[in-house]
């Protein structure tokens, strides 16, 4: 009896005994809350109370991130996102002459990642029974509008597959929400090679069923037809939370911080900084002509002619989601105290 080959490796029916359901921190609410007060708390026979109330309604996953199909993701805001293995489920399978399964095993996968367009890095490698689901595999602080994308692959007879990732047209990776159907021919719920620890994120009908700020990646890594049954988006899963970028002690993180204000030649310029320190805004009395700004690495970027009297202004392409530790702000006749033709400097 020979092990079979690649093409023959299948998802597992089976996982490792500890494992379930991983349940991410939220910063909102996950059903609605408020309020009732009613003034005076004490009323005469006749007369009535004055009420007031108010409700917080929590905020989705679609609030704060758009998913571009098939699975990448891009902040409406700046978040911190907290990504989770769910399950890691590719493995080899020997069979006899009866097609009767003799023997198998975990295939090592890899779970990688890709932010801003950057390289793709591997934030998992192992197989399915080391898999806890209940542990952080990466944190990332993710900027506005920065793209978000994963990929698997798995290791066998000394050779990595193909890998698939999140901008793959095969939607071999797919990201999903609550309420999402998988994108497989056969309803995912309805398979008979089904993995114990997707069932806890889908209902009866085969959605996704999810926290409120939750996106589930599933990931197909040994089909490439949708048509196939074996087509069933298991062999990799992860779970991305985002929550709020945690405010400084003692803000509610709604502030602006560090906020400087100088004049110069003929220009009074303001600079701000966001609580994660990823984001610079200013206004001037003069339009703008350039903006510097400086990262905690020691690298810098300019924005050349930047235009207006107001902005903001974060690290772009490989100086995405970079802290800024201050910014010259090049207004009008300005210039810093040194005389510096980057003009002012707002120091974070």
């Amino acid at each position: 009896m020979n092990p079979r080959n690649l093409t023959a490796l299948l998802a597992a029916i089976v996982l490792s005994a500890g494992s379930g359901a991983a349940f991410a921190q939220q910063n909102s609410p996950v059903i609605p809350v408020g309020k009732l007060s009613a003034f005076p708390t004490i009323v005469q026979t006749g007369t009535h109370p004055q009420l007031s109330w108010s409700v917080t309604v929590p905020e989705s996953v679609v609030d704060v991130v758009t998913i571009v199909p098939p699975g990448t993701i891009k902040p409406k805001r700046d978040l911190v996102m907290d990504v989770r293995i769910l399950g890691a489920s590719v493995k080899a399978v020997w069979t006899n002459s009866a097609g009767q399964v003799t023997k198998w095993e975990w295939v090592p996968t890899e779970c990688l990642f890709s932010y801003n367009g950057g390289s793709y890095s591997r934030i998992f490698y192992n197989t399915q029974n080391n898999v806890n689901p209940n542990t952080i595999a990466r944190t990332q602080t993710v900027a506005v509008n920065q793209t978000v994308n994963f990929g698997g692959r798995y290791y066998h007879n000394n050779a990595w597959s193909t890998t698939y990732t999140s901008t793959n047209g095969q939607y071999n990776v797919v990201a999903l929400k609550n309420g999402d159907t998988p994108p497989t021919t056969t309803p995912l719920y309805q398979q008979p090679t089904i993995e114990s620890f997707i069932l806890p994120y889908l209902d009866s009908q085969g959605r996704i069923k999810l926290g409120p700020r939750d996106v589930i990646y599933l990931m197909e890594l040994t089909h490439t037809n949708r048509n196939d049954p074996g087509f069933d988006l298991q062999d990799l899963v992860i779970l991305t939370t985002f929550r709020d970028v945690p405010p400084p002690s003692g803000h509610t993180g709604a502030e602006w911080f560090n906020t400087s204000t100088m004049t110069y030649g003929n220009a009074t310029t303001t600079g701000s900084f966001n609580a994660a320190g990823t984001l610079f805004k200013t206004t001037s009395t003069q339009n703008l002509s350039k903006i510097v700004l400086q990262f905690a690495d020691g690298t810098s970027q300019t924005i050349n002619s930047p235009g207006g009297k107001t902005g903001s202004f974060q690290g772009t392409g490989s100086n995405a989601g970079k802290v800024i530790v201050g910014a010259w702000v090049k207004s009008g006749t300005n210039s810093n105290s040194s005389g510096s033709s980057n003009g002012a400097y707002h120091q974070n």
